[in-house]
């Protein structure tokens, strides 16, 4: 723009205006506030599936099991109390 002489304007384009960076900010907290509930039931859904699956194998190395002993295990107790222990105990299968 042209700057009119005796002209008290001063126009400076470098850097945002307070209001536009609030525009950005509330646009960006509105995609985050659709965001979150839809990442969230996702993650809920891929741990369901996992789940899913890993009872489908176990299910599968129990009836091998029984095709090879014409018995099924006993049932025990289970002998850990945290989740590393668990993992360690059942990375047979």
């Amino acid at each position: 723009m042209y700057k009119k002489q005796g002209s008290n304007f001063h126009t400076s384009s470098a850097g945002f205006t307070l209001l536009e960076l609030m525009v950005a900010v509330i646009i960006l907290a509105i995609l985050a506030a659709i965001a979150m509930p839809m990442y969230s039931n996702y993650i809920t859904k891929a741990k369901a599936r996992s789940a899913q699956s890993d009872l489908v194998a176990l299910s599968v190395v129990m009836e091998s099991l029984y095709q090879r002993n014409l018995s099924y295990a006993a049932p025990t107790t289970n002998p850990t109390t945290t989740t590393a222990q668990t993992q360690n105990h059942a990375k047979g299968w």
